[in-house]
């Protein structure tokens, strides 16, 4: 066997220190472990036995503050943390050491300087006593931490320093209590507008009352809950301002009083380039003093929590770029400069441009259909894309016009409107009175017997009016531009080459611009896309999937369905099936997503 050893070192050598080591490595193990601990806090904590102000009550300038205390133990550190009559700056008279285990006896001491400490009582509001890594802490007026064994007050002091003196901070305008205006507009997050002092205070103490009875402290929030709403009583606030350098200033806001009221519904169509109403009957608002006189302010939102930029007023129109969104209205109620209450409708989806067809309002989509008899019936849409199951009729002797459409709202009261052409040519508007009815008709225009095909057009040219295409048999295509009245501006030529159509209608917007878009039925069957510019002309067009030749009707629903994400257009066969289709809000999307909603309609006359 081959050895090796250390240079040096012989085995014979190396077996005697082997055998120590072991020796001691034995004795390492059978020892009991000495590990060196960490700094621990002594115990007992190092409470204060005594304390005494040993200098004396007033204090002068250059003077030095003695506090003389004894701890149960010893500490490294004890402040006395003292506040001047601002409540806001603050002096420590401080000792600090390393005295020996034991009870500890010292005395903590601060000069007093002409420029820091201001004339008058300075206050004793706690005492921070450092040992080891800990720290021990007395708040006066606290009873859940230690208690001094001494009266606090015994040992406050008073500076005298005529030449540094806390001056009045006046309150420019009083503070006032309020909601604001977030959360989306709907749940009262209630507020405190602390006013304007002609100092900024650093911070502020509160006092709540209600009915001038005292309720709570110490907080910058109060709670008014529902139950208070509409009741009259009113809620008070005492808030003193407190700034350095400045006696602290007490003010009482004026009395706070949470209304109550109905919420508000919304009127009107609201679509694209539509108009809505906040309807709101400010005589429900109750909880306010006898006499008052609030205010109504509106903010329209979006998606619940969205405010409108802008969007203030009682009414609104809405813009492309809402089609498809939730729409609300918070009515913002007002008294003696606070908001006292916020009440928020119902939701509404706006629906993407297109001819208004809600001639019962219901704000549902209707379809009107005409009977050999010349009996007008009025088929009511539902939220599903459907037809309710009662119709009504709504006229007799319609068999002689030649012509039936529905121009939308046309003379701008807000309903849908139905126009008819006799065999003389004679234009006439039927006025619909918003509820399923009609409030008049009047002749709007002669020499229409020449034309081919009378076209609804939504707002063609953009004025925020309904206006009407008319198509010539030579295939010229004519805007008749309606003044939002029940009659006509100038007419201008807006194409040609229209006469390979037999029939042109709009469904809507359907390429998400905010503009009424068209479809026209080619002879083949084939239906194209046309989109205008929204200012009296067109954009471009497009030839869309699908064969429409057994189509004895087609026309546009808007947003036949409750979603409102897409505009619809209808389309009866020559079997008298009623069916609907639904167009995409992109620029080339287009949706063969069809649903029927009738059958035996084809002995109709007319369907629009």
């Amino acid at each position: 066997m081959t050895t090796r050893t250390v240079a040096g070192l012989s085995p014979t050598k190396l077996r005697p220190l082997a055998a120590l080591l072991g020796v001691l490595l034995a004795a390492m193990l059978l020892a009991p472990a000495s590990l060196q601990p960490a700094e621990a806090a002594e115990d007992p904590v190092p409470k204060i036995v005594a304390a005494q102000r040993v200098s004396t009550p007033t204090v002068a300038v250059g003077a030095t503050v003695k506090i003389a205390f004894t701890l149960a133990q010893r500490a490294q550190r004890v402040e006395f943390r003292y506040t001047d009559e601002s409540h806001v700056t603050e002096h420590r008279v401080i000792w600090s050491g390393t005295p020996a285990a034991g009870p500890l006896t010292a005395t903590a001491s601060a000069a007093v300087a002409a420029d820091t400490y201001f004339n008058g009582t300075h206050t004793l509001q706690s005492v921070i006593i450092t040992y080891g890594q800990r720290m021990l802490t007395y708040n006066r007026g606290s009873t859940y931490e230690e208690v001094l064994p001494v009266a606090w007050e015994t040992l406050d002091f008073t500076v005298s320093n005529p030449a540094n003196v806390l001056v009045p901070n006046d309150n420019i305008t009083l503070p006032a209590l309020g909601i604001r205006k977030e959360a989306g507009y709907s749940y009262p997050a209630f507020d405190v507008n602390h006013g304007t002092w002609s100092a900024p205070p650093s911070s502020y103490t509160y006092e709540w009352f209600r009915d001038g009875v005292f309720k709570s402290s110490g907080s910058n929030w109060f709670d008014v809950s529902g139950k208070y709403a509409g009741t009259g009583s009113g809620l008070t606030l005492k808030l003193t301002a407190l700034a350095a350098g400045h006696l602290p200033e007490t003010v009482e806001t004026k009395p706070f009083y949470l209304a109550a009221a109905a919420d508000p519904v919304i009127a009107g169509y609201p679509g694209v380039r539509g108009s809505v109403k906040a309807v709101f009957d400010p005589s429900t608002i109750k909880g306010l003093p006898a006499g008052a006189k609030p205010t109504v302010s509106y903010q329209w939102l979006l998606n619940i929590a969205d405010p409108i930029p802008s969007a203030t007023g009682a009414s609104y129109s809405p813009k492309p770029s809402d089609a498809g969104k939730k729409l609300g209205v918070t009515a913002v109620v007002s008294y003696d400069g606070s908001v006292v209450g916020l009440f928020r409708s119902a939701d509404v989806m706006v629906k993407h441009q297109s001819l208004l067809r809600d001639f019962d309002g219901d704000a549902k989509p209707d379809v009107i259909t005409r009977k050999p008899n010349g009996t007008l019936t009025l088929f009511r849409g539902d939220i599903y894309g459907q037809f309710k199951s009662a119709t009504k009729d709504i006229g007799w002797g319609w068999a002689g016009f030649t012509a039936l459409m529905s121009p939308g709202d046309f003379d701008g009261d807000g309903a849908m409107d139905v126009m008819a052409r006799d065999k003389s040519g004679q234009l006439w508007l039927y006025r619909g009175n918003g509820s399923g009815g009609w409030r008049g008709s009047s002749v709007i225009g002669t020499g229409w017997a020449g034309f081919s095909e009378i076209i609804p057009a939504s707002d063609f040219n953009g004025d925020g009016t309904s206006d009407v295409l008319a198509r010539d048999p030579q295939g010229r295509l004519f805007l008749y531009p309606g003044n939002g009245r029940g009659g006509w501006l100038t007419p201008t030529q807006v194409g040609q080459g229209w006469q390979s159509f037999n029939k042109v209608f709009t469904p809507g917007d359907f390429s998400g611009d905010g503009v009424s878009d068209f479809l026209a039925r080619g002879t083949d069957g084939k239906l194209s896309a046309y989109y205008p510019n929204g200012k009296g002309g067109w954009l471009s067009s497009r030839t869309l999937t699908g064969n429409y030749s057994s189509s004895i009707y087609l026309g546009g629903l808007g947003g036949f369905n409750h979603s409102d994400r897409y505009n619809y257009f209808f389309s009866v066969s020559d079997q008298g099936v009623f069916t609907t289709e639904a167009l995409g809000s992109d620029w080339n999307s287009y949706y063969r997503q069809t649903s029927q909603a009738g059958t035996g309609w084809g002995y109709l006359t007319a369907v629009f």
